[in-house]
């Protein structure tokens, strides 16, 4: 497949350019409505809620070993 070499380069782009956080590539996720991943423009306070069915997720998280189970998660 095409896609997964693509991935694999932004993945490792995006590592290079903020190398204090990780990244990882999901696929085939689902956003159910109740769990929608809530982004907000801190400057206009603008909000949107993302719900639905994903092909690919690309998710970059600061490890914090004293926080495990928590990520913070960019789309």
């Amino acid at each position: 497949m095409i896609i997964n070499p693509v991935l694999l380069a932004l993945r490792k782009i995006m590592r290079e350019a903020m190398p204090e956080l990780d990244v990882v590539i999901k696929e085939g996720m689902t956003i159910a409505s109740g769990d929608g991943v809530q982004i907000e423009n801190p400057l206009t306070g603008y909000k949107l809620t993302l719900i639905g069915d994903v092909d690919y997720a690309v998710i970059r998280f600061r490890d914090e070993p004293q926080k495990k189970g928590t990520r913070l998660v960019v789309l």
